[in-house]
């Protein structure tokens, strides 16, 4: 958890942030708990906010990860023998 938002910074509830970046409210609650998304507690009952920048932060890859090229496709015989 980040203590103070910068100033002017508009940040998103959690169901907000989970249409902004397309993962589920219920995905964003788990990366919240295990420390993995920045967010900010805000007023008296702790209300959950997050930076949209974060976003870009969280889903940077590893530098190890940039040099392996990801396959599109793989085929998997066990699951379609056909192909």
């Amino acid at each position: 958890m980040v203590n103070k938002p910068e100033n002017g910074k508009q940040l998103l509830s959690i169901k907000k942030f989970a249409k902004y970046s397309g993962l589920s409210e219920a995905t964003i609650g788990r990366y919240i708990r295990d420390g993995s998304l920045p967010h900010f507690r805000i007023g008296k009952r702790g209300a959950i906010r997050i930076d949209p920048d974060s976003l870009q932060e969280f889903y940077t890859p590893a530098k190890d990860d940039l040099d392996q090229p990801t396959p599109k496709y793989q085929h998997n015989p066990l699951k379609n023998p056909k192909l």
